[in-house]
């Protein structure tokens, strides 16, 4: 059976083949993520770097919890909620590059609410047909290649993302609009209430967006969660070391 599932997998007969759209929408949804948490993150590194603990400045990571906000929709979203949430990510993605630090940061800030709620948006709907695109195999793949974007972006600038930068701005204006493109590319059910079987869709949703936010964070700035915990700088950076091998 299982030689059997791998030989459908690789072949033309996927399904999955049929919602490639379903994983090029993850996966540039994904890369703003990425791009607009790192942002986030290292503007309010950068503003705080004289200081040796916290202020009000690390509050722009509430940006994380923005999921939250799903929870004011418990029996149906209004269908232009989709299209906010993207002029929002559209805008602020476009902008950035040319922001100074503490504009990168609220800017940034709001991009990374704005992708995880199109997130929830891509993981909770389903097409008019009512079939589901296979959420579990169309967001892996969209992850790794958005991960495999933001590699490609980063060597282009030696390890800086050239994209964020203000001679490549306009790619990020580009992806946005492939982005846009592609969203108008699905037909969605926005009434995300009829794919819900229970009222855990949301929680559960807050648990992954709550789980990706922390390995980022911890996989990303060790050297910032020993500076602000005041811990020991060595056996954080060896246990991170070592999970992101395991």
């Amino acid at each position: 059976m299982s030689s059997i599932h791998l030989y459908k997998t690789l072949s033309g007969d996927n399904p999955m083949n049929k919602h490639h759209n379903f994983i090029l929408a993850f996966a540039l949804t994904f890369l703003f993520f990425i791009q607009m948490a790192g942002v986030l993150v290292e503007s309010i590194y950068v503003m705080d770097l004289m200081n040796t603990s916290l202020d009000a400045k690390a509050l722009g990571l509430l940006f994380f919890f923005a999921p939250v906000l799903l929870a004011l929709f418990r029996k149906q979203t209004p269908a232009w909620a989709l299209w906010l949430i993207f002029g929002l990510l559209f805008i602020v993605r476009g902008i950035v590059p040319y922001l100074n630090t503490l504009g990168r940061m609220f800017a940034s800030g709001v991009g990374t609410g704005s992708a995880l709620l199109l997130l929830a948006f891509l993981m909770t709907t389903r097409k008019k047909d009512n079939s589901r695109p296979y959420i579990a195999l169309t967001a892996s793949a969209g992850l790794a290649l958005a991960a495999a974007l933001s590699v490609l972006l980063r060597t282009l600038d030696y390890s800086l993302d050239y994209s964020l930068t203000p001679s490549g701005g306009w790619l990020g204006w580009g992806l946005a609009l492939l982005l846009g493109w592609t969203l108008t590319r699905l037909t969605l059910d926005n009434d995300l209430a009829a794919s819900r079987s229970d009222g855990g869709v949301v929680s559960a949703l807050l648990g992954i967006f709550l789980t990706i936010t922390l390995v980022y964070f911890a996989f990303s700035a060790p050297a910032v969660i020993a500076r602000w915990t005041q811990g020991n700088y060595f056996l954080i950076v060896t246990t991170v070391s070592l999970l992101a091998t395991g």
